[in-house]
């Protein structure tokens, strides 16, 4: 996929800030626990959920409108497809900062907590 934006507002990995906040969009884990299911790693026994998780592994739902509207608010952006602290690593390595996460705070679907 290939895509533009207007010079000057690409989000990189290396613009965080310290005191920066951490946001996601979307559901953390649903992909991953979608692959557990085909690949019969963790299966539940709802078939209804299976094939919910197993949707969302094979049908991401891109972020664009919230990429749009975050390019003059955010400091740096990165996908997370694979996984929240490989991939926020890469900011902050590039942008030379640390962080905290309070992961009480992550938004988890309900279908991941039911397969869990």
């Amino acid at each position: 996929m290939q895509g533009t934006i207007p010079h000057g507002k690409a989000l990189t990995r290396g613009g965080a800030n310290s005191g920066d906040w951490i946001y996601v969009t979307g559901f953390l884990g649903d992909a991953k626990a979608g692959l557990d299911v085909i690949l019969e790693n963790n299966i539940s026994a709802d078939k209804a959920l299976n094939h919910e998780l197993e949707k969302r592994h094979f049908k991401s739902t891109p972020r664009v409108l919230a990429g749009i509207a975050l390019r003059d608010i955010a400091s740096a952006a990165i996908d997370i497809s694979d996984g929240l602290i490989s991939d926020l690593g890469h900011i902050l390595k590039r942008s030379n900062v640390g962080a905290r996460i309070d992961v009480d705070l992550l938004p988890i679907s309900s279908e991941l907590m039911q397969i869990c």
